[in-house]
């Protein structure tokens, strides 16, 4: 009896009112979640939105890609291109081929190896010397700005390498013969981004077709070359 009489006393409590200082965190505590929840929204369409726009980072100097690597930080001197001849300095030579590349004053001629092959080349005739036998070529080494400058795509059969000069943007591959390139036809359109985050920037697009080189994949993402030259990550 007594306990029914708790009970009863128990449920005819009035409910404690709710003060206008609870009322108010309340309300902000809805507007934070909603604020968050509003947030992460805005990211996920800025993320799928990113695809349909291309801020593409083209290059104000020219670049240097050797080996699927991107050298052009490591130059000493910058890269000339006279008359569609590409010059290297020497000591650019030296630091990327051959750190045995000497001038031989007397004869005026530079003296460079690379493997089995001793190559000489001159300031004045367009020719190249190499294991004794004499190539012409289109040009021949020069003197500027106080550095020495090989014709480095006149050199190619020195140092066994493939060069192409992709104007458009200005990129310029090195690629030696013996080094396997994994190549891949696109089979879809992609957007290749700056980086591997959600809302990174579109810098290209690879289309279905093209031709790319892969260099490196990992947890969905392929860092690869394009035809263009450009060394870009996208999602596989």
């Amino acid at each position: 009896m007594e306990q029914g009489r708790r009970m009863l006393n128990k449920e005819q409590k009035p409910k404690k009112k709710i003060t206008s200082k609870e009322l108010n965190k309340k309300k902000k505590i809805i507007t934070r979640t909603l604020i968050v929840i509003l947030a992460i929204i805005i990211v996920f369409i800025i993320g799928f939105i990113a695809n349909d726009y291309i801020i593409l980072d083209n290059n104000e100097n020219i670049n240097l890609v050797i080996n699927n690597k991107n050298v052009t930080s490591n130059l000493k001197n910058d890269i000339l291109i006279e008359d569609d001849v590409i010059y290297l300095s020497k000591q650019d030579v030296a630091n990327f081929f051959d750190k045995y590349i000497y001038e031989e004053k007397e004869g005026d001629k530079i003296i460079t190896t690379y493997d089995k092959k001793i190559a000489e080349i001159g300031f004045e005739e367009n020719n190249i010397i190499i294991n004794g036998s004499k190539k012409d070529i289109y040009a021949h080494a020069i003197r500027k700005d106080d550095n020495i400058y090989l014709p480095i795509s006149e050199m190619k059969d020195v140092y066994d390498i493939e060069i192409e000069n992709i104007a458009d943007t200005k990129v310029i591959t090195m690629d030696s013969l013996d080094r396997e390139q994994k190549k891949a036809i696109v089979s879809s359109d992609l957007a290749v981004k700056s980086s591997t985050n959600f809302i990174a920037k579109t810098v290209d697009r690879v289309k279905k077709g093209d031709t790319v080189i892969v260099i490196s994949s990992d947890k969905g993402y392929s860092r690869i070359r394009t035809a263009n030259g450009k060394l870009r990550i996208c999602k596989i």
